[in-house]
């Protein structure tokens, strides 16, 4: 409850009430962080089993306290409260460094049986930036990649807010890092399996063997991708490079080979038309030929709740 002095009594002129299922909202910080002269709060507004939480920001109008979180953002419900995240802390912190500070929703690891459902998962933090009236989602941020597939995520993500260096970062790791692990539908059942083991006390069970040709696809599509973001960036030759590459490592037949060919015929579409959405066009129509192949290394069910699940229109989104 917020108490507030009308007339020379304290009154209540807002209030949180205890939930369904029991939880009382939690207080966690007050400042002026959007630097407007009024002081926001922020407030753990829910949480359900498993951890899961909402959280909101509330600030005063002069009349009321209103929820500043634009209900519009993928992560918020219309009322503004958050959603999607596992036992969060929150505060305000300039993530962005322009000068406001930002709201940060730090998630942790999820427990029991979502985490059995959904994984793998790794640590997810969501940053709300202020636009003058409402706090907008502005982006995730997750745990270094454990896996080889991660990175490749990690890779489209970033190229799809525009930040080709940390794009590219990701995709070169994708490739030539030996640190991280391979996945397959296979792993993935096992790792439920020792969850499973973990709780009944029986033998861990025995990692499957590697899928051989996850690698090859995976590495093939980074090298494809990172051709894209070469000319995007307006670097032609270094994109005919990592084409020629390409080329050398993937030939026909092979696993991989399908984005060998696809970024030939992106390259020589884009030399004739220099239209980076013509030459998508033309990519996406000849990779329903093998959709079933590349789609399942790339992104499918088996990848988890945090991972993307890949349409043919997200091998080239431009």
């Amino acid at each position: 409850m917020v108490f507030g002095c009308v007339d020379g009594e304290y009154v209540i002129v807002f209030s949180l009430p205890t939930t369904a299922l029991l939880f009382s909202p939690r207080f966690i910080e007050a400042r002026d962080a959007n630097m407007n002269g009024t002081p926001e709060f922020i407030v753990i507004v829910d949480m359900a089993t498993q951890s899961a939480a909402s959280i909101n920001v509330f600030e005063w109008t002069g009349q009321e306290f209103v929820s500043i979180i634009d209900p519009q953002s993928p992560f918020a419900y219309e009322n503004g409260n958050t959603y999607d995240l596992c036992n969060p802390k929150a505060h305000f912190l300039d993530f962005d460094q322009n000068g406001s500070l930002d709201l940060v929703i730090e998630g942790q690891i999820w427990y029991w049986e979502t985490y059995r459902s959904f994984l793998p998962w790794r640590e997810e933090t969501h940053i709300y930036s202020w636009d003058g009236s409402k706090y907008f989602f502005l982006r995730k941020v997750l745990g270094s990649p454990q896996y080889r597939f991660q990175a490749v995520h990690d890779g489209d993500y970033a190229a799809s807010l525009g930040e080709y260096d940390e794009a590219v970062s990701f995709f070169q790791e994708a490739i030539f890092s030996d640190e991280l692990e391979w996945w397959s539908s296979e792993r993935r059942t096992n790792e439920q399996e020792i969850w499973d083991a973990g709780l009944s006390g029986n033998p861990t069970p025995t990692l499957p063997a590697p899928d051989p040709e996850e690698y090859d696809y995976l590495a093939a599509y980074s090298r494809y991708r990172i051709m894209q973001i070469h000319i995007i960036r307006g670097w032609l030759e270094e994109a005919q490079v990592v084409l020629a590459n390409l080329q050398e490592f993937y030939t026909s037949g092979g696993p991989g080979s399908e984005f060998s060919l696809l970024a030939a015929i992106f390259m020589d579409e884009y030399l004739t038309s220099a239209n980076m959405s013509d030459a998508c066009m033309v990519v996406v129509e000849e990779a329903e030929r093998f959709e079933d192949a590349i789609l399942f290394y790339l992104g499918n069910s088996h990848h988890g709740a945090q991972g993307m699940e890949y349409e043919l229109e997200d091998i080239c989104p431009y």
